[in-house]
């Protein structure tokens, strides 16, 4: 059974097929459409260009066919206007070589930012339930433009203040007048060079370890186990740490490898690449200092060593399965709960 990993990604002029981890020859991919198949390509290549003719309102699936199996594929990144970082989580590989299927598992930014262009291709995931990390005040400031599909909203709030506070950055008029905000920054540095890179740290480590948080986490971990409320998307502001913590945690309990965590953590710093481009200037135009700059940008920047301390803690307590149990006290029929719903 191979290993492989396969994901579609949307780029500027194309469709790109990636394979992580190819372990075969030629391959077929195939895409389908209201039950009909609209493409068959022939291929031996680990990435793969190609363009598609598809409807954006009706859903979209794909598998690869090699000559010793067929493996289920999909968007990893959906071009949804609007939203940046909506992703699904199927097609990765657990321990044992089961995958995680596609199109129950969506995670992303918020769906305040939603273009009407984009609302066709949401509609056609079909969600049923959103999960909100966010907290009163971002949801007031930023309502949800929720597909029809959508039968319920639950809103989980976690401790996430470093988070919040990377979420307010986005609006340059909450810093302040920049003399004040320099002076403060430097501050700041003079005590600890890596304050940002720390606190962004510090903060997965409370997910991982503070008990309200875990009380908070093992409640979405309870939702994800009701299958009839699936297709799940969860989300926060932009969908890189209270989002990117809960997908890590749902996967490792998956049995998908480390490695594999990293991965879909990094996959925010794709998304968000051009967007936090604009940032880093922005501050730079603001503070006219570079470090004061590096600063602020830290708090958008995505970095393995973030979610890897995470992970580190949660190995330290025994490993994903007996950290659900102590943490969350999920049991063993929990957790073959959740392979059964997300794995094939």
């Amino acid at each position: 059974m191979s290993r492989a990993i396969a994901e579609i990604f949307c780029e500027k002029d194309c469709l790109v097929l990636k394979i992580q981890k190819k372990d075969f020859g030629s391959y077929t991919l195939k895409a389908f459409q209201d039950g009909e198949e609209i493409a068959a390509i022939q291929s031996e290549q680990a990435e793969l260009p190609f363009s598609l003719d598809f409807k954006q309102s009706q859903p979209l699936t794909f598998v690869l066919k090699t000559d010793r199996e067929t493996i289920p594929c999909g968007f990893r990144l959906l071009p949804i206007a609007g939203m940046y970082n909506v992703r699904d989580l199927g097609g990765y590989v657990n321990q044992t070589g089961k995958r995680t299927k596609w199109h129950l598992l969506y995670r992303g930014d918020q769906l305040a930012n939603l273009k009407p262009e984009g609302a066709d291709m949401l509609k056609s995931l079909n969600l049923k339930t959103v999960i909100d990390f966010r907290n009163p005040e971002e949801i007031l400031k930023s309502p949800n433009l929720l597909p029809g599909s959508v039968t319920s909203t639950i809103n989980r709030v976690p401790a996430a203040g470093t988070a919040v506070f990377a979420g307010l950055l986005q609006a340059q008029d909450s810093l302040g007048d920049r003399d004040t905000l320099v002076k403060n920054i430097k501050k700041i540095l003079a005590k600890d060079p890596q304050a940002a890179q720390n606190a962004m740290i510090q903060q997965q480590l409370d997910f991982v370890l503070n008990p309200d948080s875990q009380k908070v986490f093992g409640q979405v971990i309870r939702d994800f186990m009701n299958a009839q409320d699936a297709p799940f998307f969860f989300h926060c502001r932009g969908g890189k740490d209270r989002t990117g913590f809960v997908a890590m945690v749902l996967l490792g309990l998956l049995g998908v490898e480390r490695e594999t965590l990293v991965y879909d953590y990094m996959l925010t710093g794709v998304a968000r690449s051009d967007k936090n481009k604009l940032y880093l200037a922005r501050y730079r135009t603001l503070t006219q200092d570079e470090a004061c700059a590096t600063y602020l940008y830290s708090f958008f920047e995505v970095r393995p060593e973030y979610i890897e301390a995470a992970i580190d803690a949660i190995e330290e307590a025994g490993g994903f399965e007996a950290y659900g149990r102590q943490a969350y006290g999920l049991n063993d029929q929990d957790l073959e709960v959740l392979k059964q719903i997300y794995l094939e």
